[in-house]
């Protein structure tokens, strides 16, 4: 299979980053400093995916990427300090 390039101004990018994620699709990301290589944290098939590619051991932990204070606050507690620091 093929790597799908997406442009983060394409009006579809969203529509597909979902199916992506829907469908245990491996996705290849920038972030502030490097290239990300993520995909479905739920689904176990794209978290060995992820492990192979990236040689992780299965005892190293991934990042969790959230887009909103409201999307973190679903899955972590966060006290007054903690929301100031991430609203900066």
């Amino acid at each position: 299979m093929n790597p799908q390039v997406i442009p983060y101004d394409d009006p579809q990018v969203t529509a597909l980053v979902e199916e992506a994620l829907e469908t245990g699709k491996t996705l290849i990301f920038p972030t502030d400093t490097v290239y990300g290589i993520g995909g479905n944290p739920w689904d176990e098939r794209t978290l060995e995916r992820v492990r192979g590619l990236k040689r992780r051991p299965a005892d190293r932990p991934f990042t969790l990427h959230l887009p909103t204070t409201a999307t973190i606050e679903r899955y972590a507690r966060l006290d007054g300090l903690l929301r100031d620091v991430i609203l900066r």
